[in-house]
């Protein structure tokens, strides 16, 4: 399920455990972390929604490995 919004300054990290800055989300997925948030803002290629913790994005990282898997099962072109 994407997440999407955003979550309050005052939330504790350890709601938040599970999720990464774009840098770390852009390793995972071997993209430059401006790559991803270009992906991101123009609705490209069906990524996870990330949160918004005041000016960061954060990312899920159970649905980043969830989306590579889709990605694999994707004939080549689409």
């Amino acid at each position: 399920m994407a997440k999407s919004g955003n979550v309050s300054e005052g939330t504790s990290m350890s709601v938040l455990s599970g999720f990464v800055p774009t840098k770390t989300a852009a390793k995972i997925l071997n993209v430059h972390p401006e790559t991803l948030r270009d992906w991101s803002r123009r609705g490209l290629y069906n990524l996870p929604a990330p949160i918004r913790m005041g000016s960061r994005l954060l990312w899920d990282v159970a649905e980043l490995y969830a989306w590579i898997e889709s990605r694999k099962r994707q004939p080549v072109g689409s």
